[in-house]
């Protein structure tokens, strides 16, 4: 008997525990910046002191942080620390992550990795694209902040993916991470109270005071909803947990929908029906050809068929609490002045990649219809991902982007179609997240708005990491 196992053992608890006290201290304070005291600045200090010591060994949770930075860059963490204006906490948990993959190169628990070609290829033509087209670009501030951000972060969300998920248990842990960052951004909206018949968008607050992130609380929430009813509902057989799940599951449907936004829970609705319809189709092939229907088809449907009762009955029963969703649901209400614009956002895009093959060179959009050249674009942009591609970066660029999804969702499907157990409902899980954020690039944000795109995609391209 190994004398150390004990100890060893003890440390693992002890990391365990230390972990979880120090994600949860830090995002507190980073969530109720309103309620700052020196109590709560120690706890962040103490817990930032171990997540460093301790998260080196996990990159994944400072890469949920880098990769969810934006939804709360707007409040008064920066002011509160007195830490420079310039620092920027996307670039923060960037540099972290790197330092945390290298951390794990030396240690031998992580591999250096490398995509494979049919990923490879066709992305780097659009960085090389980008990068010449900024040339011939009328945009150069928007065009030059645009293709930085394309090299330093979305390049990043998709490389680092292939060097930290390389194995389930990372995988996992990021998912555990996104349900827990969904549920604190719901606490934040909840904590300022919840009014029936409110008017208006909710969501996370920012430092002024004066407008809410709605579509990141959208976004988190629909984000887990899945991971909850896909995933980790299949990997306990405690019923209690089940039910546990499904209580989690439900509040974070009540978040998606109080928050006034339409993508995310219309892309939630429509990737459910979608794999209902795959998972029938499957089950009734399998019966006809006088086979036994795997569980993997069956068990998908009934949770889906039980989270659809209860979210109907939760959506009568507090409908009144989804005025915003629902007014702009049923009867498209807002400024017209919006509407017109995405649709002369749309219609340029469309008439921009039918006669020039070349595109506008990146950032060149916002200067073709009439705006001002500032950076992020003023967020003039076409809204959409492949117009906005296609508008920019040509033809050339258009064909990349298309070959790089069509082929993750080919390599999604057929890791499905060989993994048994808790792989199959991973690699579901993924598939679905993938799906999501698709969806919502067509209505919302730019190519690099959108860089969860890139992190969900070489989860495909890596089939699915084959270690426990």
């Amino acid at each position: 008997m190994n004398p150390l196992k004990p100890f060893h053992e003890r440390l693992v608890i002890c990391k365990s525990i230390l972990l979880n006290v120090s994600i949860i201290s830090m995002v507190i304070f980073l969530w109720l910046p309103n309620i700052i005291s020196t109590r709560w600045l120690l706890t962040f200090l103490v817990g930032t002191a171990f997540m460093i010591i301790f998260y080196l060994d996990y990159p994944e949770i400072f890469f949920v942080f880098f990769m969810h930075a934006g939804i709360y860059k707007d409040t008064d963490i920066i002011k509160v620390l007195s830490l420079p204006s310039f620092l920027d906490l996307t670039i923060s948990f960037e540099i972290l992550t790197l330092i945390a993959i290298i951390f794990s190169l030396l240690r031998g628990k992580l591999v250096i990795a490398h995509p494979p070609i049919k990923m490879f290829v066709p992305y780097i033509t659009i960085i090389i694209i980008a990068i010449l087209s900024l040339g011939y670009s009328k945009s150069s501030i928007y065009g030059a902040d645009k293709l930085v951000r394309l090299l330093v972060l979305t390049s990043f969300s998709l490389f680092a993916a292939f060097f930290i998920f390389q194995d389930k248990k990372r995988l996992k842990r990021y998912f555990w991470a996104v349900v827990v960052i969904s549920f604190l951004a719901l606490f934040e909206t909840f904590s300022r109270g919840i009014d029936p018949f409110q008017e208006g968008f909710r969501g996370i607050l920012n430092s002024g005071g004066d407008k809410v992130d709605y579509l990141s609380l959208a976004a988190l929430s629909g984000q887990s909803i899945l991971i909850l009813i896909f995933f980790f509902y299949f990997t306990t057989s405690n019923l209690f947990l089940k039910l546990l799940i499904i209580i989690a599951g439900l509040l974070n449907i009540f978040g998606m929908l109080i928050s006034g936004g339409r993508s995310t829970p219309i892309g939630v609705g429509v990737i459910t029906f979608l794999m209902t319809f795959i998972l029938c189709g499957l089950s009734f092939i399998s019966f006809l050809n006088k086979k036994k229907v795997p569980p993997e088809f069956t068990r998908p449907l009934k949770i889906i068929g039980i989270f659809s009762t209860l979210f109907i009955l939760v959506f009568s029963i507090f409908q009144q609490y989804y005025s915003q969703f629902l007014n702009r649901i049923l009867t498209l209400s807002g400024d017209p002045l919006y509407y017109s614009q995405r649709d002369l956002f749309f219609a340029s895009a469309i008439d921009v990649i039918s006669n020039q093959p070349l595109g506008l060179g990146i950032g060149g959009f916002p200067i073709y219809i009439g705006y001002e050249d500032m950076v992020h674009g003023g967020g003039v942009y076409p809204h959409n991902l492949f117009l906005e591609v296609g508008a920019e970066l040509g033809w050339i660029g258009l064909f990349g982007v298309i070959f790089l999804f069509i082929y993750a969702i080919i390599s999604g499907f057929r890791s499905l179609a060989i993994l048994q157990g808790t792989d199959y409902y991973l690699g579901l899980t993924i598939l679905c997240q993938f799906a999501l954020v698709l969806f919502g690039s067509q209505f919302h944000g730019d190519i690099n708005d959108n860089r969860l795109l890139f992190l969900h995609g070489p989860e495909h391209y890596l089939g699915l990491p084959k270690s426990p």
